[in-house]
Formats: structure tokens, C-alpha cells, sequence
């Protein structure tokens, strides 16, 4: 399904890694889609901002499933994989070209 779109993966991490320039890289190869991670404040928050501002981008924000608890493997697998369909239900959504 997703053979026609150039989908990016940022995973650098810390701050102090070369998150810009990664992110740059995905959007200068011209990836229609970028997914990254980050902490809803600070530097990765700020890269992604810049750049997509830089190079016409829309960002999309949203907060995962997260168990604060330690409640065994069944239910933070569950977790994982709950967050895993929702990003890529969004993916879908974007290429068959709906509003979100």
C-alpha cells in the first residue's frame, strides 16, 4: 500500500545526537511522511519546528498509551502495539488524502 510513498523514520534520540541533521537528510531525500519521537518540549521539539517550517511541512502531535505502572509484559506489549496501529491509522489516512 505504501509503495508509492517515501516514508522516513527519525530515530536519533538525545538531543546532543544529530537529530537536525537526520531529519534534514529525510526531508531534503523529499520523504512524503517522517515519524519521530520526542518529549512535547525542548530541542528535538524544536528541530522538527524548524525544518518543517524550513521545508513546508505539517506536524502532527499526539501523547502514546503510556503505563506508568509496571503491570507485566501482556499489557505493555499491548501498549506498544496499540500506539504502533495508531500511528500507522494515521499514515493511512494521510496518503488516501483525508482531512485530519
Amino acid at each position: 500500500m505504501y509503495h508509492n510513498y517515501k516514508i522516513g523514520c527519525m530515530s536519533t534520540g538525545d538531543p546532543a545526537s544529530s537529530q537536525k541533521e537526520s531529519l534534514e537528510k529525510l526531508l531534503k531525500e523529499g520523504c512524503d511522511i517522517v515519524v519521530t519521537a520526542s518529549r512535547k518540549y525542548g530541542g528535538t521539539v524544536e528541530i522538527v519546528d524548524e525544518q518543517a517550517q524550513r521545508y513546508n511541512y505539517n506536524v502532527i502531535r499526539f501523547s502514546q498509551i503510556y503505563l506508568y505502572d509496571d503491570l507485566g509484559e501482556v499489557l505493555y506489549n499491548l501498549s506498544h502495539e496499540a500506539n504502533i496501529k495508531f500511528i500507522l491509522t494515521i499514515i493511512d489516512k494521510l496518503i488516501e488524502g483525508e482531512a485530519l
